[in-house]
């Protein structure tokens, strides 16, 4: 068994910001659909939630490879039994305990009704089932959303590249080359290249699944650890350096607002910004930008938390203070999700996270 402790400076931090972008577009989007003024409208703030997902994405490439290449470095060989031991003691618990909180406690609670969103009795069994493989985004394609549990779609993307990524680094040999096909074929996949003219809707919602993946981004990640690991003093002359950070900050800003922008393309081109990013932040000691506080560290390691709980401080205060001053309103929706997340983590998550040491 190998160390898997592996810590950069400034990504743990990265992680709460991808959150705390989360929490403010879906405070936005949660705002617009009540009806209710909504003084943050802008076009920064409706496209902070889908970048915080692809910072998330893009981090987990590269630190999930970055584990398993340190892995097969120092003891030749990647235990996949480990692995997906820990990977599993990581997610599956706060995962599935939010998929019984949504299935079967939510409901009965008229504070916690989600505009728009409700559980489809018709196939509320199935649905179940789908969420219980962990494939959210493929049951809300076929039996729709459920509230608060919207957002697990992307743990079911992760959990599909977890089940990938260690078996293209323990059997391939050439594993650049595998993860730039890789990248390019859900690239094809997920991008419009096929459409859905079907009239079977098995396949259709096949191909709207495989289009919400976005496992290029973190496929993206992957290549950024790879080349790193196999390229150090490259990486740090062409990468490492003050103009490149203020040029992909800058691109990556641009990005968000759409002004740098592809049709069909733009989550994969944000990634690449953040790729340069990411490495800059992890491994250059003149990083223009520092998240390393001791309080965004600790908010990065409860950040899965964060992401997971906190729907619920938004529905509940649009419902109970509606006309609360919307800037004190979101302030006091991040301290309950962050103190949500603090007690998850150290009373129930921790019990698990304390198991994987053993793997």
């Amino acid at each position: 068994m190998t160390s898997n402790k592996l810590h950069f400076p400034n990504l743990n931090g990265l992680r709460f910001v991808a959150a705390f972008m989360v929490i403010v577009s879906h405070f936005h989007q949660i705002r617009f659909s009540l009806g209710l003024s909504n003084t943050l409208e802008s076009p920064i703030i409706s496209g902070l939630g889908n970048a915080g997902v692809v910072i998330f994405f893009v981090l987990s490439g590269f630190l999930i490879t970055t584990l398993l290449l340190q892995e097969k470095r120092e003891t030749l060989n990647i235990s996949l039994k480990n692995f997906y031991v820990r990977r599993i003691l990581r997610i599956w618990p706060l995962y599935f305990l939010i998929i019984g909180l949504c299935f079967f406690v939510v409901p009965y609670f008229d504070l916690l009704k989600m505009p728009g969103i409700e559980i489809n009795k018709d196939h509320f069994w199935d649905s179940l089932l789908v969420f219980a493989l962990i494939l959210p985004a493929f049951a809300m394609q076929l039996f729709g959303h459920i509230p608060f549990a919207t957002m697990t779609w992307s743990i079911g993307v992760e959990e599909i590249f977890y089940l990938i990524t260690p078996l293209i680094l323990k059997f391939t040999k050439y594993i650049l080359t595998t993860f730039i096909i890789f990248a390019a074929v859900f690239l094809f996949l997920g991008n419009g290249f096929i459409h859905n003219d079907s009239h079977h809707k098995m396949l259709g919602v096949l191909i709207l699944f495989l289009a919400d993946l976005r496992l290029t981004c973190l496929a993206l990640g992957s290549i950024a650890a790879i080349l790193y690991l196999k390229y150090p003093s490259q990486v740090h002359k062409w990468v490492l350096n003050l103009p490149i950070q203020l040029a992909f900050y800058l691109l990556a800003i641009l990005s968000i607002l759409k002004i740098v922008y592809i049709e069909t393309f733009n989550n994969e081109l944000f990634s690449l910004f953040l790729v340069v990013i990411i490495l800059n932040l992890a491994l250059n000691k003149k990083s223009l930008i520092r998240l390393s506080h001791p309080v965004l560290e600790y908010l990065g390691k409860i950040s899965y938390g964060i992401y997971m709980y906190h729907l619920f401080p938004i529905v509940f205060f649009y419902q109970t203070l509606p006309e609360i001053n919307v800037y004190a309103l979101l302030l006091l929706d991040v301290t309950i999700t962050i103190g949500l997340a603090s007690v998850s983590f150290h009373c129930f998550e921790s019990f698990f996270l304390k198991l994987k040491r053993k793997f």
